[in-house]
């Protein structure tokens, strides 16, 4: 794309002017289209009854624009309202001691391996499943370059699965996927992909990538209007597999009718559980829309384009940065020098004077939304930079 497109689409992200907003790894830029939908999903609420087919044709559309997004038949994404919610739903799915890929007993396997480095809710999660009889196994040191085929070693016959982010949160490193999928194939394992902080910018096929599981939600990169609201694709061969452990009515192959006794829906649909919040789905149609008009392969270039503007120029600033050249759409800086009180005092200069950041365990998180101007970029450095020379 030349820099009319992106100023095209700037004109549709209106914060991106309004302000130096680089804070798309936390909350992304609201689309002007979204006011239209939240507004019809406003109108909606006086009809009562008469919005559910409404609320239901939305539902099916917005799982068709995520399946779209990954490359995935709309059969193979739920809708659930976390991506914390669609982790565990997958989790409490596992038993130890199977074999999931071959479909039968196999004592030997109940390991899980866990990322250091993954959002804390994920941690938390599987961490909480030694109770139920798993080994969990914490690997990737914390913070610096992601080597994919360093894990490979760790996966073998004795793992359930492998759950790690695609991106992670703190300094936005990117692991390659297909060294991964590959080991846990041959090893019989399942390979859970937390891309919460990839989905919308970094371009994913699933047909092509084939990991077990991911999930991801919709108000970071994917541009959605509000929380509430995540995407769990899981291969079709590995929903089949598992029976949901707190199975719901939407989840059921009688959905909306009432069903006498539960049977699983075909497809990732089994783990939804009751009915979603509605508000969110019409939130997130925009954003996805737009998403999609421009392209994840030519915002991703955007994106490299952008945060290689803000490594090279934090390094010409005497900045240190934490985030590796295998990256999302963020680049840290690191503040660890910072007390907590200092790093908050630190975000709210900045954002007195128009600057959107925040931080994370001695990360100053830097996020250019990729049709953010290559000017408001570097002038927001450039404060952060001077408020950063002012601290002691």
């Amino acid at each position: 794309m030349t820099e009319a497109p992106w100023a095209a689409l700037r004109a549709q992200l209106p914060i991106l002017s309004e302000r130096r907003y680089l804070a798309t790894h936390a909350i992304g830029p609201l689309p002007i289209a979204a006011r239209a939908y939240l507004e019809e999903y406003a109108a909606s609420l006086s009809h009562r009854l008469r919005s559910v087919p409404l609320h239901l044709e939305r539902m099916e559309t917005v799982r068709g624009l995520l399946a779209q997004l990954i490359g995935a038949p709309p059969r193979d994404v739920a809708l659930m309202p976390s991506a914390s919610a669609a982790e565990a739903s997958v989790a409490l799915s596992l038993q130890p001691g199977v074999g999931y890929r071959e479909g039968r007993a196999e004592p030997r396997r109940r390991r899980i391996l866990i990322s250091r480095q993954a959002f804390p809710s994920s941690r938390f999660l599987w961490e909480a499943q030694a109770a139920r009889g798993f080994e969990v196994h914490p690997i990737e040191a914390p913070g610096g370059e992601r080597d994919a085929e360093a894990l490979v070693a760790a996966i073998d016959e004795r793992v359930t699965a492998v759950a790690l982010p695609w991106v992670e949160p703190r300094a936005s490193a990117l692991i390659e996927l297909a060294p991964l999928v590959s080991a846990c194939r041959a090893a019989g394992a399942l390979l859970i992909v937390d891309g919460f902080q990839a989905l919308g910018v970094v371009p994913l096929d699933v047909g092509e990538v084939s990991a077990d599981v991911v999930l991801g939600g919709v108000h970071k990169w994917l541009c959605g209007a509000s929380m509430g609201l995540a995407m769990l694709y899981v291969a079709p061969e590995v929903a089949a597999a598992l029976q949901p452990a707190a199975p719901g009515w939407v989840g059921s192959v009688s959905f909306p009718d009432f069903g006498e006794h539960y049977q699983p829906a075909p497809g990732a649909a089994r783990f939804q559980q009751g009915t979603p919040p509605v508000e969110p789905l019409f939130g997130a149609q925009a954003g996805l829309e737009l998403i999609l008009s421009a392209g994840v392969p030519a915002l991703r270039a955007r994106s490299l384009e952008l945060t290689e503007r803000l490594l090279h120029e934090a390094a010409e600033r005497g900045l240190r940065c934490l985030t590796p050249r295998a990256r999302g759409g963020t680049v840290a800086l690191d503040v660890g020098a910072l007390d907590a009180r200092a790093q908050g005092a630190l975000v709210q200069a900045l954002a007195a004077i128009g600057v959107d950041v925040d931080t994370r365990r001695g990360a100053l998180r830097i996020s250019p939304y990729p049709a953010m101007a290559e000017g408001a970029v570097s002038s927001a450095l450039a404060d952060i930079a001077a408020a950063l020379h002012r601290r002691p």
